[in-house]
Formats: C-alpha cells, structure tokens, sequence
C-alpha cells in the first residue's frame, strides 16, 4: 500500500519503521520466539548463533540463544530468546524468518511469542519453558494474568504495552477484573489507564506477609501500639 503522511520528511523514515497509534508500541531489542528450523539446512543451530531476523519490512542480526536445548537439528523447533541489534516494534503473533548472513540463506521462521520480556532467561529452566507455552497457546486473559504475576503490580497503560497483545488487551483485563482475577490497587484519577492493577495472587500472598508482619511485631512489642 502506499501512505500519504503530513508533516514528515524523507529522512525521518527507514526501513522497518511502522505507522500505528501514539503510545501502543513499543520498541525491543529482545524477543522470546517458538522458532521453526527448516529440515533442508545443512548443519545444526548451535546456541549463541548470529542470524539476520526479519519482520515485515525490518532486517536486522539477531543473536539466537536457545532456551531449552543445546542445538536445535534440521526439521526440529524450539523456545529460543533472540537479542537484535537494533530496537523493533513487534507484538505477539508476528511471524518472522531468520537467514544466514554468509553464504545467505533461509534456514527457519516462527512466531513472536513475546515482545517485551523485560530481562534475559536463564536456559534450561522449566518455569520459563511453561511461560513461553502458555503465551503461545493461552487465551488473552491467560497471557496478560501471566504478565501481571511475573512483573508484580504495573499500571494499566504499561500492563497493555509489556503485554504485546495489542487490541485484545483492553478486554482480557476487564476479563481479570470482573472475575476477580485482577484487583486494582489505586485508581490513579478518573483516567482507566492510570490504574494501578495487581494478580489476585501478588495481593493475597502480599496481605498475608503483611498480616505475619504484624503478628511478629506484636509478639516482639506488645505494649506498643502500633508498627511504624
């Protein structure tokens, strides 16, 4: 397609660029993919390899570390976390291939399973494996349910960001919510997306720490009032 924009010059544009709302995307430079290796090439996909990434119209080397497996053979598929060498806006669900740089070639593809993980995995550990399985497969309730217990409580506008599901977000939160699955935590004005927002799970085992607290403290004082 082509697109007329206003207001923007030549030289404000390259290649991978993206038109799309203000403040829904954001930029990554590491990305947790289901990643696919083609059975035509001719050697196996050793941990740490550098491939050129593309993704719509974006190319750029990528470092592959493979999560769950030591090589990855012809014809097999496995969780890998990719370090790009330059910032891209991707969401769940974009497809994308993977090419070697010298001689160049195709050698796999697959899907982005998250686009903002925040922080390198460990490999090889079974949480980050069962993590990866249900973003892949998991309904979008489940996805952003998942991001809110591993990140703790975040507020509404970057809960809908770090959660790459882009239009479905909205939704499964109020899915959360009503089910009581999500517990808002400050209602942060009249603005939705200033809400601070927490799991059920984080504000129960976070009250009964405090409850324990306190307990401890009385035991210790119980002549004082209170604890500070």
């Amino acid at each position: 397609v082509a697109i007329n924009l206003s207001g923007v010059s030549k030289s404000d544009l390259s290649r991978g660029d993206l038109v799309t709302v203000p403040g829904w995307l954001r930029p990554t430079v590491l990305v947790d993919v289901r990643l696919d290796y083609l059975a035509d090439t001719p050697r196996p996909l050793k941990h740490n390899t550098h491939l050129k990434f593309f993704s719509g119209s974006a190319e750029v080397m990528a470092r592959v570390r493979l999560l769950g497996k030591d090589l990855l053979q012809p014809g097999e598929s496995g969780w890998a976390q990719l370090e790009l060498n330059g910032p891209l806006p991707l969401v769940r669900g974009d497809r994308f291939i993977v090419r070697t740089p010298s001689p160049p070639a195709t050698v796999g593809g697959g899907v982005v399973v998250d686009p903002n993980p925040g922080r390198k995995h460990r490999r090889f550990r079974p949480e980050v494996i069962a993590r990866l399985e249900t973003l892949a497969q998991g309904t979008p309730a489940e996805v952003l349910l998942q991001t809110l217990e591993r990140r703790g409580p975040l507020v509404v506008q970057d809960l809908l960001e770090r959660s790459g599901l882009g239009e479905e977000a909205e939704g499964a939160l109020e899915e959360l919510l009503r089910e009581g699955e999500a517990v808002v935590l400050a209602a942060g004005g009249e603005a939705k997306k200033q809400r601070l927002v927490a799991s059920r799970g984080w504000w129960t085992a976070t009250t009964a720490r405090m409850r324990d607290l306190l307990a401890e403290h009385h035991r210790k004082h119980p002549l004082r009032p209170g604890m500070g």
